[in-house]
Parts: structure tokens; sequence; C-alpha cells
């Protein structure tokens, strides 16, 4: 997605089309990069594709495309100066099954989303029925909060993250979400909690910092794949679930202890509650 520096502020373009009784139109909305102050981001979007990545134009504050059916949903483009908060997307996060059905596909809805890497970021973003892919690699996210829902979502960190993020919330929808290239993230702490979909957490080959993962789940499950010089300790209470372990263990009353712990330079703690879901702890890459 490219928008020309002339679609500063806000400007729209617009393409209405009509669907089976839906109103199709499109919205192209830029602002020009006044400062770099941290800024809080919420991005919202109920059904299609939703795809967020950092800007190229080191002129921008953001960039986005919106492809959305104006028959049942509202779109939101809103920048507050003063209270450096931005928001993009929907106003109605949950639609019906109808609409959800109808708007996926290439004919559907849609929304990209492009932040530059130069402002540090709180980000909340919420999927409802949307299938997500984002890319946070070389951004400055602070804190990160996802919400999934009836489709699966996908959040990587391909490249470092340029600030220490201190707090991940992961709220699990039906549909998952899986998370690649977490030891880039920066992150120290990571909380998820799920009732239904499972969650993947992938630190890929290098961890920078200590990891805490505060995991509760109900029938979903947590996967986390994690480098081969790094200490992984697991607390929890699985009552009818497992704890799959991938790598070597030793264990002492409620905790177990992956082989290397005294060792490693750097550590990941999970500390999980599951009803009937399965925690994994594996190697990257495997």
């Amino acid at each position: 997605m490219r928008l020309t520096t002339s679609l500063l502020a806000a400007a729209a373009f617009l393409a209405p089309l009509a669907l089976h009784g839906q109103q199709w139109r499109t919205i192209e909305s830029a602002r020009q990069l006044g400062d770099s102050q941290p800024l809080k981001v919420s991005l919202t979007y109920a059904a299609g594709k939703l795809e967020v990545a950092p800007s190229e134009d080191q002129g921008l504050l953001y960039q986005m495309r919106i492809r959305y059916d104006e028959q049942s949903m509202d779109a939101v483009h809103e920048y507050d100066a003063s209270q450096h908060r931005l928001q993009l997307g929907l106003d109605k996060a949950n639609v019906g099954w109808k609409t959800l059905r109808t708007a996926k596909g290439e004919r559907g809805g849609s929304m990209s989303v492009e932040l530059s890497p130069a402002v540090p970021l709180d980000l909340d973003v919420s999927v409802g029925g949307a299938e997500a892919t984002l890319e946070l690699g070389g951004l400055k996210v602070r804190s990160l909060k996802m919400q999934g829902g009836m489709a699966g979502a996908n959040v990587s960190f391909d490249a470092p993250n340029r600030v220490q993020m201190e707090r991940m919330t992961i709220e699990v929808g039906m549909g998952g979400i899986a998370l690649s290239g977490l030891g880039n993230a920066n992150v120290g702490e990571i909380a998820v909690h799920g009732a239904l979909g499972g969650v993947e957490l992938d630190f890929g080959d290098n961890v920078t910092r200590d990891v805490k993962i505060d995991a509760a789940f109900a029938l979903g499950g947590l996967q986390v794949a994690v480098p081969s010089d790094v200490g992984v300790m697991f607390q929890g209470n699985l009552k009818a679930a497992k704890f799959d372990r991938r790598i070597a263990f030793t264990r002492m009353g409620d905790t177990w202890y992956s082989m290397n712990w005294k060792d490693a330079s750097r550590h990941i703690t999970i500390v999980g509650s599951s009803t009937l879901s399965s925690v994994s702890v594996q190697l990257s890459g495997r």
C-alpha cells in the first residue's frame, strides 16, 4: 500500500459499490508527521482482511486504506493532537454473521495501515471477525494489546522493536493467534487469555531479555517455541490439561525447570492455568 503525500491530514477517496444490498465504500487517509511524541493508536476492524506494517514514507505519521460496507458499519479516522491519540478502522467491532460472511474474500472488506517507525506507540488492535496480519518489526512499540476474534491473526517481529515493550496482552478468540519473532519484540511480560482459540508464541533464535508469560485458558492451548540457549521455567495449575515437554525438564514440586535453567543467560518463565487445553514447550524452528 502506497499513498501520495498529497493525502495529508485526512483526505478521502470514496468508491461506493452496491452488492447484494451492500454499499461498499473506500476511504484513504494519511497525516503528516509533526513530532515524535508517544502516540496511543487504536485499530478496530470487524470483517475481511486487516494488514498493519511500518511506513516507508518518513514524512507520514500514518496512512490507511479501508474498504467497508457502509450499510452496516461506519469508518473512523480520527487524530487528537492534544491527547496524542489516533483511532482508525470501524466503530462497530461486532457485526452479524451475514455481514462477516459477505465481507470476506477479494471483493469483501479490507483495511491496511502503515505506521511511522519514528514515533513510540501504545498499540491497541481489535480484529473481530477479520483475518489479521501484523508486521510490527522496526516500529517503536511500547505496549501491545491484541484482541482476536473468529478469524485467525498473525503477528510478527521480523526486525527488532526499537524500544523496550514492558507488556503485551493477548486476548484470544476462536480463530487463535500466532506470534513470531518475539525475541525481536524486546518485551518483558506477556499476558495471554483465551477461551477456545490457541496461541503460538515463537521467540525465534534470539531473546534479548528475560520474559514472563502469564497464561490462562479454558479450552484453547498454548505453544511456546524458544532458542536452545534460553532457560525455561513452567509453573501452573493444569487440572485436566497436560504439559507437553519437547525439551528436557526436571520437576521440583509443582514447578518444571529446563535442564539449562541455571546456566542460561536469558530466562522465560511461564505461569499458566488451564482446564482442558495443553501447554507445549519446544525449540524454535521445530
